[in-house]
């Protein structure tokens, strides 16, 4: 078998392990509620320190104590109305433990909307649209500049 082959065999199957490969054995996830204590504005912006908001799923106590298995991150969108028809609107990013990788939208009551954002990679419930894992795009970048250093090498 010839180098550039072996080479290309070698690149097929690293980037198909890469893309199976989770990004850690636990899941970092926003935890706030913009409807609770005086860091409404922060958690609904992520301003200031957004690192105050971290929390490692798995360090939750119903992670540690019951052993519930957190696997997304989750942003929700709620649009309150109350009698006398004004609306609150709150966010809240958490840890969850399912939920198809998109954005939903259910009205639960006349009074209350919500969108479910799920996320399966660390901090990911911070944007208002899901992202996907960026070790897919780093490592087709790697394999192109080593093919391309391999090429030039070899030419």
């Amino acid at each position: 078998m010839d180098t550039m082959k072996w080479i290309s065999s070698l690149a097929v199957v690293l980037l198909a392990v890469c893309a199976f490969v989770k990004q850690g054995v636990s899941l970092t996830c926003y935890m706030c509620n913009s409807a609770q204590s005086r860091n409404g504005k922060l958690c609904e912006l992520l301003t200031g320190d957004p690192r105050i908001f971290e929390q490692n799923c798995d360090h939750l106590p119903d992670a540690r104590n019951h052993g519930v298995n957190y696997t997304v991150c989750r942003k929700m969108f709620q649009t309150i109305a109350d009698q006398e028809g004004y609306d609150e609107e709150r966010i809240i990013r958490q840890c969850g433990t399912e939920g198809p990788l998109e954005c939903l939208r259910r009205t639960r009551t006349n009074t209350l909307q919500v969108e479910f954002c799920h996320c399966d990679t660390d901090l990911c419930n911070a944007a208002t649209s899901n992202k996907r894992s960026s070790l897919f795009a780093v490592s087709t970048a790697a394999l192109c500049i080593v093919f391309g250093l391999v090429k030039a090498y070899l030419l």
